[in-house]
């Protein structure tokens, strides 16, 4: 897609300023075969090939608005004129990327109680390409701006899995797996520079490594008073290397780029209770979350202000919990549906400084609807009202990266709908 901004400003002489111009073109293909057994008798498994293919080229060009006639001017160099005219900063990205693997997974049961899972995937990943920077900030790359990507990684994520249902309304399990998250090419910067300064802040890596987790997971599942109550929990250990999170370059003009923390930590328990009320129709339904997710290793962020273990993860609050009554009844034809729900996210931070607090919120929507199933099309009419109360928070704040406009988002206002809908 293409974007052109314009900084709306007007310089000295009636020159008017900057304008941020970006093309960003992406390709690719996925392609996977799958064979599953028939789960007949004691063993079953499942088996596969997965393969992908992407592509992007992105420009981002930073220039001088009403310059384009300079292009006919003889002796500019060909790196400082763009189509657009004299361009102060453009930058390259042409990454592409290839991953391919070979995964396959055997579940033996044992007895009526047991069942054991034994799992591998066998990946291997290539990333390649170039970022080149261009325009009148190249003469602040002294060893010159062309900077290759260059990514292989072969590897095997194994996965262990045991249940056992000591009764018919319990049913507990233990997991072990690791997982694996492909690194990436960071979108060309509007402006930047090789080193840190106040202007474009510290300098943006040319890409991003991928990452390692291992879980560790154990759960119950219980069912009481003839399956009209169901309780989960679960708890877990995450450990996480080479971690991929947003940042931001800080700076008067900033960019945003996706960086490696050398390790993370999140442990939690999770819960869900729903409920069958005695009352036909009724139903109570509740989640709830605590979570930990901290470094474990020091974090440069280029600053040199380092950011020390233990320190929260972005975007982590530690509570959420969620709450739904819903009620359902037939009227004769007609079936009304009428629900209540309600959730709390608890603190976080925009990022790994914790530069501003986000979320700290309660939330509560309602829902009435009416609808005739035997009519042609089955037509539903809903009225609803989220955030009731008209709770306001931040949910997130993203720099901008042509200090054009600024990233703040909140929290939806109160808003009152009428749909009518039909299949």
């Amino acid at each position: 897609g293409l974007t052109d901004y314009d900084s709306g400003t007007t310089g000295p002489y009636g020159l008017q300023s900057l304008r941020a111009y970006g093309d960003y073109k992406t390709k690719g293909y996925t392609g996977e075969v799958r064979f599953v057994s028939d789960d007949s008798g004691n063993w079953s498994w499942i088996a596969g090939a997965f393969m992908q293919r992407y592509q992007i080229d992105a420009l981002a060009d930073l220039y001088i608005a009403n310059t384009a006639g300079l292009n006919s001017l003889p002796g500019l160099p060909a790196l400082l004129v763009t189509p657009r005219g004299l361009s102060a900063a453009q930058a390259y990205v042409e990454p592409t990327s290839k991953e391919s693997s070979l995964y396959g997974e055997v579940v033996r049961k044992l007895g009526e109680r047991w069942d054991v899972t034994l799992g591998a995937r066998f990946y291997n990943t290539e990333l390649h390409g170039y970022r080149n920077v261009e325009g009148l900030i190249s003469a602040a790359y002294p060893t010159g701006s062309y900077t290759p990507i260059e990514q292989n990684e072969k590897g095997i994520s194994p996965k262990l899995s045991v249940t056992f249902k000591p009764t018919d309304g319990i049913f507990t399990y233990a997991t072990v797996s690791r997982g694996f998250q492909f690194g990436g090419a960071n979108p060309p910067p509007t402006l930047a520079l090789p080193n840190n300064n106040p202007v474009t802040g510290v300098p943006v890596p040319v890409d991003f490594k991928s990452s390692v987790l291992w879980n560790y997971e154990v759960g119950v599942r219980t069912d009481w008073f003839e399956r009209t109550l169901r309780i989960d929990t679960t708890a877990f250990f995450l450990d996480w290397s080479k971690a991929q999170f947003g940042q931001s370059s800080g700076g008067a003009l900033p960019n945003n780029y996706t960086d490696n923390v050398g390790k993370v930590h999140s442990r939690g328990m999770e819960a869900t209770i729903a409920w069958l009320t005695p009352v036909p129709g009724l139903s109570l339904n509740l989640a709830g979350s605590y979570i930990v997710a901290t470094t474990a290793a020091p974090y440069d962020p280029g600053t040199g202000d380092v950011i020390p273990p233990g320190t929260t993860m972005p975007a982590t609050p530690r509570v959420q919990t969620a709450a739904t009554l819903q009620y359902n009844v037939s009227l004769g034809p007609w079936l009304t549906n009428a629900s209540l729900t309600h959730t709390h996210w608890g603190k976080a931070y925009n990022n790994i400084q914790h530069t501003y607090e986000i979320y700290d919120f309660e939330n509560i929507n309602g829902l009435l609807s009416v609808s005739r199933p035997d009519w042609s099309g089955a037509p539903t009419l809903a009225f609803g009202i989220t955030n009731i109360a008209d709770e306001r928070a931040l949910m997130s704040h993203i720099p901008s990266s042509t200090a054009i406009q600024e990233g703040w988002a909140y929290s939806r206002p109160r808003a009152i709908s009428l749909r009518l809908s039909a299949d």
